[in-house]
């Protein structure tokens, strides 16, 4: 636990700092990648259900704060549940397309927040 924080933090310290204003976003396209691991603990025996997700990305800034981006997107999903008590358990692989409008802001000096809003296909 100590290790998924410690490179959180430096993920999002390496971010703050890499963030370059002079780049004119605006009627650009970008490509990413989104990647992944899902840890699901269940009821049953309290066995982790590790999985993978992964996808592609793509984002197209209208102007410098508003941007639309498009992905692409593969994940297993699990669930356990108790009826009348049975045990049971769910495993499923869903391929989802979710599409989001975004409105970028500045918070203070060099801090930025977003809202984002938007709906997904399955």
């Amino acid at each position: 636990m100590k290790i998924r924080f410690t490179f959180l933090l430096l993920l999002l310290m390496i971010n703050a700092f890499a963030q370059d204003n002079s780049i004119n976003v605006k009627r650009k396209l970008f490509f990413g990648a989104d990647i992944g691991l899902d840890i699901i603990e269940t009821i049953i025996n309290n066995e982790p259900n590790k999985s993978f997700q992964g996808g592609l990305l793509l984002e197209y800034y209208f102007i410098k704060e508003f941007s639309i981006s498009g992905r692409i997107k593969y994940y297993k999903t699990g669930l356990s549940f108790v009826e009348q008590g049975d045990y049971g358990k769910f495993d499923g692989e869903i391929l989802s397309m979710p599409i989001d409008l975004k409105w970028e802001f500045n918070i203070y000096k060099n801090l930025k927040g977003n809202l984002k809003s938007g709906w997904s296909i399955i």
